[in-house]
């Protein structure tokens, strides 16, 4: 297996594995930089997005598009940016996803 280190969009790095075999990318949600992540999702989408699954499909997408990733691969990583932290859900009538950052 080939390891290699990949930006997108020149900031967010990631941990990308290549199968000798057939070539296959995996990202390696571990290894990504999950603070600047949020900070390219608070420029991308502003400090909160309203609607628990419309504005966390919102979130998915943009990691998705910033990372260079598949679907799956961007929610694992909206996945875990929630269980760090980095996205809190909001309870304030409209719900939606607070991004945290400075």
């Amino acid at each position: 297996m080939l390891h290699r280190y990949e930006r997108s969009g020149g900031s967010v790095a990631a941990l990308v594995v290549l199968d000798g075999t057939s070539m296959t990318r995996r990202l390696v949600a571990e290894e990504v930089d999950l603070g600047e992540l949020a900070r390219v999702l608070r420029a991308a989408c502003g400090a909160s997005v309203v609607g628990v699954v419309v504005g966390r499909t919102l979130l998915r997408d943009e990691v998705a598009r910033h990372v260079g990733c598949s679907q799956l691969e961007a929610e694992t990583l909206v996945d875990t940016m929630v269980g760090r932290g980095f996205l809190v859900r909001t309870d304030d009538g409209q719900g939606g996803w607070l991004i945290a950052g400075p």
